[in-house]
Parts: structure tokens; C-alpha cells; sequence
């Protein structure tokens, strides 16, 4: 499934993106913006045909050595995920349904080096089973 490769292109598309670096399911050891899968993601129903609704869980972490950048950034990607009204899958593998972000930016975790911010939010979609190379 294709899911975080195109919540990672719709945040990397965003002017506020142009000097930081976006990594999708890898954290980085210098200042850069991670978004992760979460956990806590289920299956709220499943088809006949295979098909699943599922909600699946997501945290976007932004790396910093400046609190105001991050939470600034962070805000920005809030939007525009709350505004995210549609999302095709690249590979058929999902149907888009719904995104909501469900925390505002919060400082997570600091070090000597850095100090992250992090925005949580989940996608509801149907989900459709691979089958000998195809969905």
C-alpha cells in the first residue's frame, strides 16, 4: 500500500518544505521531518470481495534546534492535512476517505541537540488486497 508515499509527497510539495528534509518511516540523525506510522491502527470493517476500512495512524516529527521553526512548520503541515480533501493511490491499493488530525504540534522529546515537535493525525480508507501482483 502506497499511503505514507503520497501523505509524504503532499507534505513535501508545501513551500514551508523547501530547506528541510522529509523522510518517510525513518528518523534522521541531523534536523529533518519524519512522518511514521503509529500505533493503534485497526481495521473498522471488512467486505466480501476482501476490502478492508481501516484507520491507520500517523505521527509527523519535525527534528529542530529552533522550537519556533518546528512548531511553525508543524502548524503549516496541520493545515494542510485538515484541508486534504482528496488522495489517490499511485498502485490502486487504497481509496482515500477521510484524514484528521487529532493533536495539535507538541513538543515530544528533547536532547542536547535538538528538540522535537510532533502532530498526530489518522487516515480512514479502504484498503484493497494484493492479488497475484495486482489490487
Amino acid at each position: 500500500m502506497d499511503l505514507i508515499d503520497r501523505l509524504y509527497e503532499v507534505i513535501n510539495a508545501m513551500p514551508e518544505m523547501a530547506n528541510i528534509q522529509l523522510f518517510a518511516n525513518t528518523p534522521r540523525e541531523f534536523e529533518s521531518i519524519s512522518i511514521l506510522e503509529a500505533p493503534g491502527s485497526h481495521v473498522l470493517g471488512s467486505y466480501m470481495d476482501g476490502t478492508e476500512e481501516k484507520q491507520m495512524n500517523y505521527e509527523v516529527t519535525f527534528k529542530s534546534s529552533t522550537a519556533g521553526n518546528a512548531k511553525n512548520v508543524l502548524w503549516a503541515i496541520s493545515q494542510k492535512l485538515n484541508d486534504l480533501s482528496e488522495l489517490s493511490s499511485g498502485d490502486g491499493s487504497f481509496i482515500f476517505e477521510d484524514l484528521t488530525v487529532d493533536s495539535e504540534p507538541f513538543m515530544s522529546d528533547q536532547d542536547e541537540q535538538f528538540i522535537y515537535y510532533s502532530l498526530d493525525f489518522y487516515v480512514k480508507a479502504l484498503t484493497k488486497k494484493k492479488l497475484k501482483g495486482r489490487y
